[in-house]
């Protein structure tokens, strides 16, 4: 790829870089730059692509960060390329346009209730720190604004990107996340938790629980462009530094294959059945939940033992988990089969129904769970 520098010597602004590049590839018109960028993403069909591509052809708009990735891919950008050219243009271009066009003017701001959240209207909006604080575009970078219990704090300056983590990605049932700020369903959680997690590692690479946010972070986005393996290796990290949440995560992963352990499907079960019994250990209400599922089924590489796994789904029960009711109500009236079998994916009747191998005798309850 060619690139030519802009006007007087100056590097080329990000909308200069598209345009040529659409170019060279022979895209002449918005609608052909979106149907490419939509063949590379399908998800991307949702919104209203042509008109936004018009928006960075001109300048207006800087796509969002999930956007930029994709159209990368979209105009076969080299690694190195995008490192020395696009990444310093992109980030020039996001920066110009969250500067306030008159500085006497307040940031204009969009505040909304968690039941407005969602994925954003168009990709143009720049979600920062989650579903309650959206900013668009023409704010500036130098202020932060983030709910905090209840109230506003504002941050000027230096900034605390963990607390920007916390805010953005932080996981309801982690005993670990920071209570001051909503917790954030996986769905809610935007792009801009990654960039704040990714420098709250930085900045404090010790704590765990910024490690299972940025692993929360790289898991919403892997499910938009795959590559579970970020995702798991922050789950691990948080996990070595003490993350009782990590552990639930880690057992997800291995249970439903994301990654490619280069083990057979029996071995990733057995390793989702160690993390499950961590979490359970936890009293975690899913970590209970699915370790009695690892019980029922013996896939620690123990027996069955589906009367012990009576008092984990108890337990669950207890904590507050309601899909392990139904495992519960399975267990105590002694079924023959279950279709709770699968603790990583909605268990609600619609799975296969399981053989459960009852064992003779009864389960002693375990020490933690007294």
């Amino acid at each position: 790829m060619e690139v030519a520098t802009g006007g007087k010597g100056k590097p080329p602004a990000f909308s200069e870089l598209f345009n040529r590049r659409c170019e060279e590839l022979g895209l002449m018109s918005a609608p052909e730059i979106a149907q490419r960028i939509i063949d590379i993403q399908p998800a991307t069909a949702n919104v209203d692509l042509a008109r936004s591509v018009r928006n960075w052809q001109a300048g207006r708009n800087v796509p969002r960060s999930d956007f930029y990735r994709i159209i990368l891919r979209a105009l076969e950008i080299d690694d190195e390329v995008a490192r020395t050219i696009w990444h310093p243009a992109y980030g020039e271009a996001k920066a110009a346009s969250r500067l306030p066009v008159n500085e006497d003017k307040k940031p204009d701001l969009e505040v909304e209730t968690r039941d407005g959240a969602g994925a954003p209207s168009s990709p143009d909006e720049i979600p920062i720190v989650g579903s309650r604080i959206r900013w668009r575009a023409g704010v500036g970078l130098s202020f932060l604004l983030i709910a905090a219990g209840g109230s506003y704090a504002l941050y000027a300056g230096s900034v605390d990107y963990g607390t920007l983590c916390d805010a953005s990605a932080g996981a309801g049932w982690d005993p670990d996340r920071n209570k001051d700020f909503l917790q954030m369903d996986l769905i809610e959680i935007r792009s801009s938790a990654m960039e704040a997690c990714e420098q709250a590692v930085r900045q404090h690479p010790s704590i765990g629980r910024y490690w299972f946010q940025l692993g929360r972070a790289y898991y919403r986005d892997a499910k938009w462009h795959g590559n579970y393996e970020r995702s798991y290796d922050a789950f691990l990290r948080a996990h070595e530094l003490g993350s009782k949440a990590a552990a639930l995560s880690l057992g997800t992963i291995f249970e439903e294959g994301l990654i490619d352990s280069g083990e057979s499907l029996d071995h990733d079960l057995r390793e989702a059945a160690k993390f499950y019994e961590i979490a359970a250990a936890a009293n975690l209400p899913k970590g209970l939940y699915c370790h009695a599922i690892s019980m029922v089924f013996g896939r620690s590489g123990k027996a069955p033992s589906p009367s012990e796994a009576i008092v984990y789904a108890r337990a669950a029960v207890a904590a507050g988990s309601r899909r392990a009711v139904g495992l519960l109500a399975d267990l105590t009236a002694r079924k023959d089969t279950t279709s709770h079998s699968q603790c990583s994916r909605n268990s609600n009747g619609q799975h296969e129904l399981q053989p459960i191998r009852w064992e003779s005798g009864s389960a002693e309850e375990p020490a933690q769970l007294r």
